[in-house]
């Protein structure tokens, strides 16, 4: 119960110990902990990393610097506070000085080294920033230097549309035109149609229509051609005028 209260207040959770195992990311563990273990190289692990770096061998996985002698311990902030009451009892006050220089700069290390690895996590996170930020400021070039290129693109159509348009508009008017001229020539043509069929009406009939004092000529031709037949001495009335001409 108190140890979940620890572990929610900030204040405890910055004095608590927490595990130096390496990931492979290059960051540690950071969990708090409670039962671990504590390297004489003065890393701490928690019992979960402990039990998996050191059960082949006795090297410190954070400083790689040979054997180290370990020491299973609780750490947790109501076994260290039980425990502080009676820890120092019947030492001599160098023995207890001794040992609170010990502990403490047990817990400066372990500051110092959280701190180192929170500084390399931030430098690594700034890089990988910084990374995110150029690949992203590339991408934006691309994209600009895309949208400007759609932009031309959009102007030269729209350019081509008026063009077609205007020559759409040019085609419709000559068309228009077209129309106008055919209907003119289609009045035309009917007027020259009507006035040849009055005039072919006049020509092919004409010869057959009686003039006043005048024979019909088709009479007159027909009398003309049958004349020779009929003997020399015949006389026919050529201008109908009473005289006759002798054959």
């Amino acid at each position: 119960m108190g140890d979940d209260a620890d572990a929610e207040d900030p204040a405890e959770r910055f004095l608590a110990f927490h595990c130096c195992f390496p990931s492979k990311e290059g960051t540690c563990c950071g969990k708090p902990v409670k039962q671990g273990v504590l390297a004489s190289c003065c890393h701490v692990f928690c019992a979960e990393h402990a039990g998996t770096c050191f059960e082949s061998h006795d090297e410190c996985p954070v400083c790689r610097s040979g054997a180290v002698r370990l020491l299973k311990t609780d750490m947790s902030r109501d076994q260290v506070k039980r425990r502080a009451k009676m820890a120092l009892i019947g030492m001599a006050p160098q023995e207890i000085a001794e040992s609170m220089e010990t502990a403490l700069q047990l817990w400066v290390s372990q500051k110092t080294f959280e701190y180192e690895r929170q500084g390399k996590s931030i430098e690594r996170l700034e890089r990988m920033q910084a990374r995110v930020e150029e690949q992203l400021h590339i991408e934006l070039q691309k994209i600009g230097r895309s949208c400007s290129d759609m932009q031309s693109e959009q102007q030269r159509l729209e350019q081509r549309l008026e063009e077609v348009q205007q020559a759409n508009r040019k085609e419709r008017e000559h068309l228009q035109r077209g129309k106008r001229e055919l209907t003119e020539l289609e009045g035309r043509l009917t007027y020259l149609q009507r006035q040849f069929g009055d005039q072919a009406h006049q020509e092919g009939f004409g010869d057959f229509l009686p003039c006043a004092g005048h024979e019909p000529r088709g009479r007159r031709d027909e009398e003309l051609a049958l004349a020779p037949h009929q003997g020399p001495e015949r006389a026919l009335d050529l201008d109908g005028g009473g005289d006759f001409q002798l054959l």
